[in-house]
């Protein structure tokens, strides 16, 4: 960290500054939920810079306090805030990067996740899984570049292949599983 501080007043309202909001109250009530989690993580940090475990802690503590659609929302404004602060050399890196990288670019699941009683797991069930990961990810990879070289833009068709495959991803039981064929009569010809 630098000479400044992430919970110092002049570093939370130089930030507010440049969020530009519609209502004249709403910096004030802002700069308390900022300067309330810069003094958790001061609190329970060592060298009061943000991690993910500090975060976490402090959304579990808010959980307890806030409903849901407010914790969501303030916890947006501090993940914009170290944003901020790590654009400005304040902090090294925001723990909400490394959350997003590992779990995806949306807040609302992560922050879900974290709060509930088995957050591991539910943090496991939003990891991202390779692409053509699955046990025939090599064969679509493959085809989808086939196409490609013949011309086809694909995009649409490897988008398919690649839901099929995060399926057969999640479903490792039905490695070499054999695919039942339902044969569909005509109609016409059973008359």
């Amino acid at each position: 960290m630098t000479h400044r501080s992430l919970g110092d007043a002049k570093v939370i309202r130089q930030f507010l500054r440049t969020q530009h909001f519609r209502h004249p109250i709403t910096p004030k009530n802002y700069a308390n939920t900022l300067g309330s989690f810069a003094g958790f993580v001061s609190k329970h940090g060592e060298g009061a810079a943000p991690t993910v475990s500090i975060v976490h802690l402090w959304l579990k503590e808010r959980s307890l306090k806030w409903p849901a659609h407010i914790l969501h929302h303030r916890t947006l404004l501090v993940e914009r805030y170290l944003e901020w602060l790590q654009e400005h050399g304040v902090i090294g890196s925001n723990p909400f990067t490394e959350l997003h990288r590992q779990y995806g670019p949306r807040t609302a699941p992560i922050v879900r996740a974290l709060v509930c009683e088995d957050s591991d797991s539910a943090l496991q069930q939003l990891r991202r899984l390779p692409p053509f990961g699955s046990f025939l990810g090599k064969v679509m990879e493959e085809h989808v570049a086939h196409m490609r070289v013949l011309g086809y833009r694909y995009d649409t068709n490897e988008e398919l292949l690649l839901r099929f495959d995060r399926h057969l991803q999640s479903h490792p039981e039905r490695v070499g599983a054999r695919i039942a064929r339902k044969i569909r009569q005509n109609p016409i010809a059973s008359a």
